[in-house]
């Protein structure tokens, strides 16, 4: 498995940004960077406003992190992917799956 780790992801952890109205706006920052497999996954076509848009996906498989959870975010090839499942086969096993939608 180790050579198939050959892709470089950066993921991604949202901070809260104070604006100038008193409010705050959300930046995602460099929580790490690590090897995985990725897989391009079949897109998805989703309605948004009445229009049909094209959403891609893709499965980064990496080595097993406790700091990795749903609603991050992580960035392959100039894109980035909000992470809307981690597939996990166990406590015992070393690598898990994170499933990837493009952000919008």
């Amino acid at each position: 498995m180790i050579g198939g780790l050959k892709h470089q992801i950066d993921l991604l952890t949202p901070m809260r940004v104070a604006d100038a109205g008193g409010g705050a706006l959300v930046a995602w920052t460099v929580a790490a960077r690590v090897f995985a497999a990725v897989t391009q996954l079949p897109a998805i076509v989703a309605l948004s406003g009445g229009r049909q848009t094209r959403v891609d996906r893709v499965e980064a498989r990496i080595r097993r992190r406790h700091s990795v959870n749903l609603g991050q975010r992580f960035d392959w090839k100039g894109k980035t992917f909000e992470i809307v499942s981690i597939e996990d086969d166990g406590a015992g096993e070393r690598y898990v799956t994170l499933i990837g939608e493009e952000a919008r």
